[in-house]
Formats: structure tokens, C-alpha cells, sequence
């Protein structure tokens, strides 16, 4: 009985090392390409759109792929043969089976994707296993694809779950055991099903059960780091400048004594700023309505400081735009740096047009003044690093512009455009939703 034990034990531990050390590789190059803002943007965004889900679909199906040919090919009675590919150049013969992680790519993409893509890259690479015939070609073809749909129902009416690497354990170790009985179920003859089921049930319970756990835990590593990130950038894009504080203050002081009413309005006024400053930097969206009174708060203080006549700002937003979600703070930015950077020595007024529309998906922010403008060396740099000049450093719009990449990846840009003498257009483009994210 014990040698019986160890006949099992022993091989089985053994492929099962052999297969983690493929899984980590694979993962590791994974994840090394998610940190690609377009390929993120779209595994992340496989539920909302379908064209990520397309693409989602094709990454996991060649993951699922990867999986089944990075196996090991097992004889019912000889046991290990190798490696795939160098032991099977053609197909699986009747008394033989591939070791794989192929499914923990499947559960993987039914957890993040949806059951859409968990369905799609389930029967596609079931499809595949199909093909390579042998003796469990059929039980695990069905396997594979159950365990898509399931995982994918499991993310749509759990999806608080998806992000815990032990449900992915746990809904590996449910996927290997409902393969295991479909091959005793329809792998024939029975004698070969339980020899089968014997030497590969171990090692790939280990495999895809640990591997998706690992794989789900990277991803939510990942996010985590993404999000730190974007916090980080949110933390120092809603920093007050000092100067701002310290000149609005002086102004407050001033108009204290002059007209105390109006200026215990101000002060209200001041702590709404500071309000709305603290909340846009805990979150990842706001409303369009919510950053134009941020921004109007911010236009306030600057006439408070240099006169009514000093700054005049115009909106054209279409109502209906106004529940779009919006970047916080940006539209500040924008307004902040024309004012700061655009206002001519020379120059009575400066104009403001703050504009919205829908283009298809799109929402379609643009700020344009009458300023100074940028010349056109420096105006091709703005956004994508800072830039140093009398004016400043640029620095608030590259940080606008990482916020955009991390946030939307290709679906979001920041165009500068200018002329010098004439003035400034800034034009934001962002996916067009009205739920927060």
C-alpha cells in the first residue's frame, strides 16, 4: 500500500514542480506585459467594452494554449514521456494525456473578463486541447470549457469575489475534480479513466489551483500598485500651490477691511474650495458639474485677488453632459496653468471658454484663452515631461497626463495647442460614462 502511495506521490510532486516553474515563467511575462497602458486598459476594461474584451479574449486564449502545449505528456503505462514539444511532434496517441495549466488561464479569464470571455476563451482552447486527440481529448475539451462559464458566471453574480486568490484556488480545484469525473465518465475503457486519473489528478489539482491563486494574487498586486500609483499622482495633482493660499489670504485680509460681509462670503467660499480639494483627491472620478464649480471656485479667488475685470470665464457645456465622469482636478489644471502662464504683462483681460461635447463615445473637454500662447518648441512638450522656463515648470500637466494613461490607457489624450501672441487651446478626451469607476 505504501509503495502503492508513493508510486503516485512521487511522480506526481515531481511534474508538479516541473509545471509550477512554467506557470511562474509565464505569469512573470504576463504581468511584465500588462504594465503596456493600452493592454491593461483593455483587460481591465474587457466588461465594459468589446473590443477589450476581443483583445482580452486573444491574450487568454493564447495563454490557454501556452498552457496546454508547456505540459508534460503522460503514458497510461509507461508514465512521463517529456516535455511538449520535443516528445510529441504530431498527436496524442490513444493511451496518452498532456499534463497542463491550461486551465488556470481559463478561470483566470472568466474571473476578470466575465463569462463572455471566460466562455469564449474556454471553448476556443477546448477546441485546441480537442484537436491534439488522445485519451482524455473529449472529458477534457468539456472540462475546459464548464470552467470558463463557470468562472465567469461565478465574476458576474459574485463580483466582489474575483479578486480573492482563494476563490481562484478554490474554483481551480472544483475545475480539475469536475474533470477528473468527466474522464472516468467518458474516457474509455474504464481501466485506462482510473489509471489516468490516477497519475495526473495530483499534479494538475496542484498546478491549476496554485497557479490561478498565484496568477490572481499578481494581478491584484498589480492593481494595487496601479492604484497607489494613481493615488500618488491625485495626492500631488490636489496640493494647493502656496503662493495661491498665501495671495488669496492677503486678499481676505484686505477685504476684511473694506467690506466684511463680502468677505465672510469669501471665506465660505474658501473652506468649499479646500472641501472639494480633499474629496477630488480620494476619488477616481467626479462629475463634470462637480469639477466646473471646482474650477469656478478657483476663477473666484483670482478675481478676489486681481480685480472682476482681471479674468472672465465662459461655459458651453450642453446639460446633459454634466453627469459625465470627469478626472478630478482637471479642469483646474487646465484653468490654472492659462491663467498662471497665459496672462500677458500687457493684458487688461484674459478670456476663458471652457467647453463640452459628446463625440460618439467621447467627452470632449477643451479650455482656450487669449493669452500669450506657448512657442511652439516648448508647447510639443508639455504634458509628455516637465518643462522647465520663467513661467514655470509644466509639471501639473504631466501629471494630468500619467493620471489620463493610467486611468484610460490609448482611450484618453491631452492636446496642447498655441500660437504665440494669440493664445492657448487645451483639448482633453476621455471615454464618455456617466457611472464612477
Amino acid at each position: 500500500m505504501a509503495n502503492e502511495w508513493a508510486n503516485v506521490l512521487v511522480p506526481g510532486l515531481t511534474w508538479t514542480l516541473q509545471l509550477l516553474q512554467q506557470v511562474c515563467m509565464v505569469v512573470v511575462a504576463v504581468l511584465i506585459a500588462l504594465r503596456m497602458g493600452w493592454l491593461r486598459a483593455a483587460v481591465y476594461g474587457a466588461r465594459r467594452s468589446a473590443w477589450h474584451a476581443l483583445i482580452t479574449v486573444c491574450l487568454f486564449t493564447i495563454l490557454a494554449v501556452i498552457g496546454t502545449h508547456s505540459g508534460i505528456v503522460v503514458n497510461i503505462d509507461r508514465g512521463a514521456i517529456g516535455a511538449w514539444p520535443a516528445a510529441l511532434p504530431t498527436r496524442l496517441a490513444a493511451n496518452e494525456a498532456v499534463i497542463n495549466f491550461r486551465d488556470l488561464f481559463v478561470i483566470s479569464a472568466g474571473l476578470i473578463g466575465g463569462a463572455l470571455c471566460g466562455s469564449i476563451v474556454g471553448v476556443l482552447s477546448g477546441l485546441e486541447r480537442y484537436g491534439l486527440g488522445g485519451l482524455s481529448a473529449l472529458p477534457c475539451a468539456m472540462s475546459t470549457v464548464l470552467t470558463g462559464v463557470g468562472a465567469g458566471i461565478l465574476a458576474h453574480f459574485r463580483p466582489q469575489l474575483v479578486n480573492r486568490p482563494t476563490i481562484a484556488i478554490v474554483v481551480g480545484s472544483v475545475s480539475v475534480a469536475v474533470q477528473m469525473g468527466l474522464i472516468w465518465q467518458f474516457a474509455l475503457p474504464h481501466e485506462d479513466a482510473l489509471k489516468l486519473i490516477n497519475k495526473t489528478a495530483l499534479p494538475m489539482l496542484l498546478t491549476n489551483s496554485v497557479g490561478a491563486g498565484l496568477f490572481i494574487w499578481m494581478m491584484q498586486f498589480l492593481d494595487k500598485e496601479l492604484r497607489a500609483r494613481q493615488a500618488e499622482i491625485r495626492s500631488l495633482q490636489a496640493q494647493v500651490e502656496p503662493h495661491f493660499l498665501m495671495n488669496t489670504l492677503n486678499a481676505l485680509k484686505q477685504l476684511i477691511r473694506s467690506d466684511p460681509e463680502q468677505a465672510r462670503a469669501y471665506v465660505v467660499k474658501l473652506g468649499h474650495f479646500f472641501r472639494a480639494t480633499w474629496e477630488h483627491s480620494a476619488a477616481n472620478t467626479v462629475t463634470l458639474d462637480q469639477e466646473l464649480k471646482h474650477q469656478d471656485l478657483y476663477c473666484d479667488f483670482q478675481r478676489l485677488r486681481f480685480g472682476e475685470a482681471m479674468l472672465h470665464c465662459r461655459h458651453e457645456i450642453d446639460p446633459k453632459l454634466r453627469n459625465c465622469r470627469v478626472l478630478p482636478n482637471s479642469l483646474r489644471t487646465l484653468v490654472e496653468n492659462a491663467f498662471t502662464h497665459g496672462l500677458r504683462k500687457d493684458q487688461a483681460s484674459l478670456e476663458l471658454v471652457i467647453s463640452a461635447e459628446a463625440q460618439r463615445d467621447k467627452l470632449v473637454l477643451t479650455v482656450t484663452d487669449n493669452g500669450r500662447g506657448i512657442a511652439p518648441e516648448r508647447s510639443a512638450l508639455l504634458g509628455l515631461r516637465p518643462v522647465a522656463s520663467n513661467q514655470g515648470t509644466g509639471t501639473a500637466l504631466y501629471q494630468l497626463r500619467q493620471s489620463l494613461q493610467l486611468t484610460f490607457g490609448r482611450k484618453a489624450r491631452l492636446v496642447i495647442e498655441s500660437r504665440l501672441g494669440t493664445g492657448t487651446k487645451a483639448t482633453l478626451t476621455l471615454p464618455r460614462r456617466e457611472a464612477a469607476w
